[in-house]
C-alpha cells in the first residue's frame, strides 16, 4: 500500500515539475527521497527498517508535492 502511495505521489511530482519547473530545493528533496526509497527497496534491509524507510520516503514525497 505504501509503494502504491509513493507511485501516485511520484506522478503528482512529475505534474508539479512540468507546471512549475524544478528548483534547487526540489532537487535536494528528490535526492534525499531517492536514497531513502533505495534503502527501503534493498533486499538486505530488515522488515522494521524497511517500514520506517517507506514511511520516511512517503513524508519526503509529500513535502515535494505540497
Amino acid at each position: 500500500m505504501l509503494l502504491q502511495a509513493l507511485a501516485t505521489l511520484e506522478d503528482a511530482l512529475v505534474a508539479k515539475a512540468d507546471e512549475g519547473g524544478v528548483n534547487q530545493e526540489l532537487e535536494r528533496h528528490f535526492a534525499r527521497y531517492q536514497k531513502i526509497k533505495a534503502l527501503a527497496l534493498h533486499p538486505a534491509t530488515g522488515d522494521n527498517e524497511r517500514k520506517a524507510a517507506l514511511r520516511q520516503a512517503l513524508c519526503e514525497a509529500i513535502r515535494m508535492v505540497v
